[in-house]
């Protein structure tokens, strides 16, 4: 985007339209002003960006630009445009398309592919290896909550059936009762097993996404030091009166400690070999006898 471009957005965010962008709801339907705008800037800016421009919600944000300039799956044709990026073109993808389906290679490409577009390619080799496993973790995610629901309707099966059981009374078939009990209990144990592994798989994801810097937390933190200038750090000085009197007083702390490491440093000192000499020596701390 050019920056006569960027301006004219900023100006027509000013702008009294602009202006009733920025105050509307989270939900709602899209006024014409928001609709020009994230044309205008989805390239260019984060979903993050844009959400915080428009107060709306970032879900609703990505998912209106997803369906309406991407189509979905073009967020992948995007990385594919950018050699450096293009995964299926590097050894790993062999290995992928060995571990993965086709349906979880697509999931995998997508989001390996909206990833590296939040961090606009601005991406080390250690830092994609990290994103590469993020994507691993997520169908091995999505696997085990598969299995969790496939257990779970099993579950009602088995349920179902032990009732009816139960309902004929004396004509009810007692060991196959007992054999759907025995499968219920092993189901539950297998259930919170997968359950488990699922807490574990989301642990790893979220210390990946931290060591990254993908989480929301880490990123408003960025956005908000990216604010601060010295111009601003000036001005926090100038009207928050007890930050200057803290301030002052931690200095003072050290020009007090460090007068009096100075006279104590300044005197001999006898040193493990037997040696006695001044640790600091200049013209102030010279002592006569030292000539």
């Amino acid at each position: 985007m050019s920056e006569i471009e960027t301006n004219s957005n900023e100006q027509e965010l000013d702008s009294p339209e602009g202006q009733e962008v920025l105050n509307a709801r989270k939900e709602g339907r899209w006024s014409k002003a928001e609709e020009k705008y994230m044309a205008n800037n989805y390239k260019s800016m984060t979903i993050e960006d844009i959400s915080c421009q428009l107060n709306r919600n970032p879900v609703t944000v990505e998912r209106y630009i997803r369906e309406r300039f991407y189509g979905g799956m073009e967020f992948v044709d995007e990385v594919k445009n950018n050699n450096d990026f293009y995964i299926t073109k590097t050894p790993i993808w062999k290995e992928i398309k060995r571990q993965f389906s086709n349906d979880e290679q697509a999931i995998f490409l997508y989001n390996y592919s909206c990833i590296v577009n939040q961090f606009k390619y601005d991406v080390l080799p250690t830092e994609r290896m990290q994103i590469i496993e993020v994507g691993r973790l997520d169908i091995l995610l999505s696997r085990a909550l598969e299995k969790i629901n496939e257990i779970r309707a099993q579950l009602d099966e088995i349920g179902k059936e032990i009732r009816q059981e139960r309902e004929l009374g004396e004509l009810g078939d007692r060991d196959r009762i007992l054999q759907l009990e025995t499968n219920r209990v092993a189901m539950n144990t297998a259930t919170t097993n997968f359950s488990k592994d699922y807490k574990e798989l989301l642990d790893k994801r979220a210390s990946l996404f931290r060591e990254i810097k993908g989480t929301r937390e880490q990123r408003i933190k960025r956005i908000e030091d990216s604010k601060e200038t010295l111009g601003t750090y000036i001005a926090s000085l100038i009207e928050n009166t007890k930050l200057r009197r803290d301030l002052g007083i931690e200095i003072e702390k050290v020009r007090l400690a460090s007068e009096v490491e100075l006279k104590r440093l300044s005197e001999y000192h006898t040193y493990l070999d037997g040696q006695v000499e001044q640790p600091i020596l200049c013209a102030e701390t010279i002592k006569e006898d030292n000539n």
